[in-house]
Formats: C-alpha cells, sequence, structure tokens
C-alpha cells in the first residue's frame, strides 16, 4: 500500500462525502495493468477448473483469521442464534471476512466467476447434475448454485460484485492486533483484585496438573505405583473441567485444592520412601509392590527381611542416623555446633532418636494341649526397657475333645 506522502511534505485530503469503505476499497482498488495479471496464488487445485476458460483453478493465499477465544466464541454463538443486539458486529465480520477472501480469489484467478469460487469455498452450495454424462466442454460435472445462493437479495453475489482483485499482501489486514491489545490491557486495568484472581484460576490449575503429571511419569517407579496415576489424572480432568465453565465458580476451585492436596501428599510420600528405600534400585515389581503396601497398609513385611535389599537399606538409613545423631551428642557436649548465643545452630539438630525400647511379637500356630489337637493361634508380647520387662501372651487351645 502507498506510504504517507514523501518528498514534496503536501498534506492528504479526503472527501467529506467519502465513506470508510469506500476508501477501503479505493486502497485496495488496483491499476488495469495489475488485475490482468494473477497475483497470490498458493498452489492448483487439483481437480477443480474454471467453468469459462478452462484453466486449473488456483487456491489463493488468503489472511489468517482473527483469532478468539473460548469465551468469546461461547458469548457469539446465543447471540448469532437468537438474533441480538450484538449478532449484526458478528454477521459483519464473516461478511469482511468473505470478501477478503474473494478479494484473493479474484486476484489469483482473474477469469473466475461466483460459481468458481462457490465450487472451491463452499462445495455444499454447488449442486452438481444427477446425469453422470452430463459434461462441461472442459470434462467436468455440470452443476448449478443452491437454492440459497440465487435468492435475489443473495450477500454472496452482491459482496462478489463488489470485491477487487487485491491478493492478501496488499489487503487491510482483518486483525488489528494493536487495538486488541488495547482493548485487553484496558479491561485487565478495569478489573478488581477479586475478578483478576477468579481470571488466573484456570491458568494455575492447568499449572498444577501438569506439574502433578509431570512427577508422576518423571519416574518410571512412581509412574506404576497404582494409586498415584488416578489421583493425578483425576485432578487433571476436574482442571480442564473447571476452565471449560463460563464464570469460575469458587467452589469448583475448592473441590480442586482438596484433590491437589491428596494427590501432592500422595506423591510427596511415594518420592520419600523411593529415596529412603530404594535410591539406586531399578522399578522391579519387588520394589513396587513393596512401595505399594506402604502407601495402603499400616504394618509391612519387608522382602527378604535384614538381608534383602531394601532391609540393607532401612539398615543403612538407621545406622546414618545414629551416626549423625551422636555426632550431634558429642558436637553438642564440646559446645561446638552453637551459634552465638549458645543455642544449637538450626537445621542440624533434626535426627532419630536413639531406641530406648525394644518390641517383640511373636506368632505361631501350634497345637494345645496335647499333639492329637487341633492347630491354634498363638501369641506372645515382650517389651523391654531400661528399667521395665513386661510379658504378655494370649494362647488358645482345642477344647473339643480336650
Amino acid at each position: 500500500m502507498p506510504s504517507d506522502s514523501e518528498g514534496d511534505g503536501d498534506d492528504e485530503f479526503f472527501d467529506c462525502d467519502t465513506t470508510a469503505s469506500e476508501t477501503q476499497e479505493a486502497q485496495d482498488m488496483p491499476d488495469a495493468r495489475e488485475s490482468a495479471e494473477p497475483e497470490g496464488r498458493k498452489q492448483a487445485h487439483p481437480s477443480l477448473k474454471l467453468l469459462k476458460t478452462g484453466e486449473p483453478l488456483y487456491i489463493p493465499v488468503t489472511q489468517d483469521l482473527v483469532p478468539k477465544t473460548e469465551d468469546e466464541l461461547e458469548s457469539e454463538q446465543p447471540l448469532l442464534e437468537a438474533g441480538g443486539a450484538a449478532a449484526p458486529k458478528v454477521h459483519m465480520y464473516s461478511c469482511s471476512v468473505t470478501s477478503s477472501d474473494m478479494k484473493s480469489f479474484k486476484a489469483a484467478n482473474p477469469a473466475g466467476t461466483l460459481e468458481d469460487f462457490v465450487r472451491w469455498y463452499s462445495p455444499g452450495d454447488w449442486i452438481e447434475d444427477a446425469d453422470p454424462a452430463a459434461l462441461d466442454a472442459w470434462g467436468q460435472r455440470r452443476g448449478r448454485l443452491s437454492a440459497r445462493m440465487r435468492l435475489p437479495d443473495n450477500m454472496w453475489a452482491d459482496l462478489w460484485s463488489r470485491a477487487t482483485a487485491v491478493p492478501a499482501c496488499r489487503q487491510a489486514p482483518l486483525f488489528d492486533a494493536t487495538a486488541s491489545a488495547e482493548a485487553v490491557l484496558a479491561w485487565l486495568e478495569g478489573l478488581s483484585a477479586r475478578a483478576l484472581s477468579l481470571a488466573l484460576l484456570p491458568a494455575l490449575a492447568h499449572a498444577c496438573a501438569l506439574r502433578i503429571l509431570a512427577e508422576v511419569h518423571g519416574d518410571p517407579l512412581l509412574g506404576r505405583l497404582p494409586g498415584l496415576q488416578p489421583a493425578a489424572e483425576l485432578v487433571a480432568r476436574h482442571a480442564v473441567a473447571a476452565s471449560r465453565e463460563p464464570q469460575p465458580a469458587l467452589q469448583t476451585y475448592q473441590r480442586l485444592v482438596t484433590q491437589l492436596e491428596d494427590a501432592e501428599r500422595r506423591v510427596c510420600t511415594a518420592r520419600s520412601l523411593r529415596c529412603k528405600l530404594c535410591p539406586a534400585e531399578a522399578a522391579s515389581d519387588e520394589m513396587v509392590a513393596f512401595l505399594t503396601a506402604l502407601l495402603e497398609l499400616r504394618e509391612v513385611t519387608v522382602p527378604g527381611g535384614a538381608r534383602g535389599l531394601i532391609g540393607a537399606n532401612i539398615r543403612a538409613m538407621f545406622a546414618e542416623a545414629q551416626k549423625m545423631a551422636q555426632m550431634l551428642s558429642d558436637a553438642s557436649s564440646s559446645g561446638a555446633g552453637r551459634g552465638d548465643d549458645g543455642r544449637p545452630e538450626l537445621g542440624k539438630s533434626f535426627a532419630f532418636p536413639a531406641a530406648d525400647t525394644k518390641e517383640v511379637v511373636m506368632r505361631v500356630r501350634a497345637p494345645r494341649p496335647g499333639a492329637a489337637a487341633r492347630t491354634c493361634p498363638q501369641r506372645m508380647y515382650a517389651l523391654h526397657r531400661r528399667d521395665e520387662f513386661r510379658l504378655a501372651g494370649c494362647f488358645t487351645r482345642d477344647s473339643t475333645f480336650f
């Protein structure tokens, strides 16, 4: 498009009777030499030819559609269906898009007609002849425009008659990024703190759901635990459903926060157990079963006992805790590890406490009171402390024949 006055510095004046649409059409109007040359061709259509000349129909390069958010599309749909006050504005935008595509089509196909444009742009409005033998001079099936395209006041025919052959690169842009950005900034400036917080909730919910999914699927062992993946997927589904609501509801996000807390607790607990008990262990079936039992049961049997891999890791963990506790005890007795005020330094006083109680539970099934009696469960509990010893037993006997 021509730039503002250059060189001579003369001002441009416009007639007061010229409307904005006529001014735009005058800017888009190319000269006679330019309109005769095809411009803005993308590629030739694989099957269609122009009805008048038989030349290949070229698909034009068109402008991109104006980006719209989901809430804008949802707000426009009821207006179009009910014919509200804002429906003419939406209809005007649709006409501007169609007119722009017509200009691009005319520039790419100087010999094209409205029928050619409809065949490419809206194939459903081109009714082909039912007789397969009814072909035109170029070997194409004959046809006609649909009934709505042949109405007296058809919008497409009116737009086609007023459209000029202008390629998309020289047309006025359909989307004004500057005006849209200014509108968004103005909307943000008028938001209250509560409205801004509600507007940010969908993005925050999506970020939390993605982080939970990344934590679960990032570790091959955690991804196989039965309770973690369903909890993460539940959070993701509810986050997507909450973000699609036209107006964010606090109750919905409060339930989502509760589910996030539960999923985060499960993931953090599983990661902690993973790092403490099997830092170098692959995702074996035994480890998956053990971690699953730790997350779901109150008492768990260690596979292999103290001589197994998990048992060795537990022994090493307690030995390291005892070693750290002894070091802190020695440092506190010598005055080291304290701050200027004589108090122990923070971050160095945590360790597993020294064991002061030993508990033993023995369970067995044995025949009582004699060898011929039925096998019955027996239990004995023993507690040993520095100054206390306790022993308790629970025994059963076969009383049927004895």
